[in-house]
């Protein structure tokens, strides 16, 4: 269900901050991962930062494009919501250009195996279950970045194996 699968995902990117509307802060307390202290609290933010319209003019005003199809949104309203609500609530908070967001990625689950939160946890992908720390987990053993940009991405790939070999 869309309930466990937005778990699992949170629990594998562990956001600092998830931003959500009303319904999105209302779902928070069914989420497995937050009930157990892996995400930060959610952060509650006006209805008008998931509108459409606003959604797809800040996208293009960030990006200085004059359509969204390149993007691979444009027939994904909640993807597109979102990517503008991201866009929105930075320009607010940070106070500054955004200059340095300059493309726009969209995940596809099916395009990586799905691992789900207990299963990962088992696995000791990230971390180990006696310590909890990354020492003794397979992301210990292989991750030999020099910045927290490759340890970020390392960790990325480790918990998001690729499901084809294509």
């Amino acid at each position: 269900n869309a309930v466990n699968m937005a778990d699992n995902l949170l629990a594998t990117l562990l956001p600092k901050e998830v931003i959500c509307s009303a319904q999105g802060k209302g779902l928070e307390s069914l989420l497995t991962s937050a009930k157990k202290g892996n995400l930060a609290e959610f952060t509650q933010v006006n209805e008008v930062y998931f509108n459409l319209n606003s959604a797809i003019k800040i996208i293009k005003e960030q990006f200085k494009v004059s359509s969204i199809t390149a993007f691979d949104i444009a027939d994904k309203q909640v993807a597109t919501c979102a990517a503008g609500a991201i866009l929105h609530y930075l320009a607010q908070t940070q106070k500054k250009t955004l200059s340095n967001i300059n493309k726009l990625s969209v995940y596809f689950d099916k395009d990586f195996l799905q691992i789900d939160y207990n299963a990962r946890k088992n696995l000791e992908v990230v971390e180990n279950m006696v310590t909890h720390k990354k020492q003794g987990s397979l992301l210990g053993l292989l991750d030999a970045t020099k910045t927290s940009m490759g340890a970020r991405l390392v960790r990325f790939l480790i918990e998001n194996p690729l499901s084809s070999s294509e």
